[in-house]
């Protein structure tokens, strides 16, 4: 009998604390931030999206194409194309990015192509709403102005007919 008693009164204590708890929370100020309107402000270490930067005594991408960040992927959503730098420069490299593409469908934001870099020309943006309803606008591709200024013109085939 005493069992009984015992365990019935438990049973009303808990209903009690939780009850207290329900009390409590309803009392409380609301957290809900109105989203489009209002931003609740991000992380210090926060990693949004990445991408390239430009050098403003290169007119371009201080970028060396050694594929650092390439290998440094886990998603592997990362390529470029390279050309050879023909033109003066104040900064001595041997080649650069043409095209730089980042696929951020597959993107993690993990950061290793960031810290990889040895040049420092990738960073990560404050950025977090990369959202879309078509892939194709989840694609970020940087074209070098520097190297598109001093492609060379291409020659059209033609037959010897």
């Amino acid at each position: 009998m005493w069992k009984t008693i015992e365990n019935f009164a438990r049973a009303i204590e808990s209903i009690g604390r939780g009850l207290a708890v329900t009390i409590r929370n309803a009392l409380e100020r609301p957290i809900t931030v109105q989203y489009p309107y209002e931003r609740l402000p991000l992380p210090e270490r926060f990693r949004g999206q990445v991408v390239m930067l430009d050098d403003a005594t290169l007119g371009g991408t201080a970028c060396i194409a050694c594929g650092a960040c390439v290998r440094s992927c886990p998603a592997d959503c990362i390529a470029y194309d390279a050309v050879e730098v023909t033109w003066e420069e104040p900064k001595k490299r041997r080649q650069t990015v043409s095209h730089y593409r980042i696929d951020w469908g597959k993107c993690i934001n993990c950061g290793f192509c960031v810290a990889a870099c040895p040049v420092n020309c990738l960073t990560n943006l404050g950025d977090y709403e990369l959202s879309s309803y078509q892939r194709d606008n989840l694609l970020y591709v940087y074209d070098n102005p520097t190297a598109a200024k001093h492609r060379q013109p291409e020659v059209p085939f033609r037959s010897g007919r």
